[in-house]
């Protein structure tokens, strides 16, 4: 009998995505953003100050 011997093969992983690019934020000023603070400011005491009005 003859034996035969089993060399693996190479995996090669090929990905089918692309690596995610990563987000930075970044520092924003400027009018609308101090707008937008002073409402999110605004609806957060009217949602956790109405309970109490009743």
């Amino acid at each position: 009998m003859k034996v035969i011997p089993i060399v693996p093969l190479p995996v090669e992983v090929e990905s089918l995505y692309e690596a995610q690019k990563k987000i930075y934020p970044r520092s924003v000023q400027g009018r609308f953003a101090r707008w937008r603070w002073f409402f999110v400011a605004l609806t957060q005491v009217v949602f956790y100050g109405l309970p109490w009005l009743e």
